[in-house]
């Protein structure tokens, strides 16, 4: 969890801003900051279309 901390924290200190691609570090950071940031939306859309699902089943009973 730390290590993911200081991955997402930028270079310049800013924690919730999006780490720059200056060196190979920051663009493993980056890549992972807009993997982990895809797969939050993925996981809701996700849960939106379940909801729906559900929705549509129960008005069919």
């Amino acid at each position: 969890m730390v290590i993911a901390a200081k991955l997402a924290k930028s270079n310049d200190g800013n924690v919730g801003a999006a780490p720059k691609d200056e060196t190979i570090a920051g663009a493993i950071a980056l890549r992972a900051y807009w993997g982990l940031r895809m797969v939050r939306l993925l996981i809701l859309v996700m849960l939106m279309l379940k909801e729906l699902l559900l929705l549509r089943l129960k008005e069919q009973q």
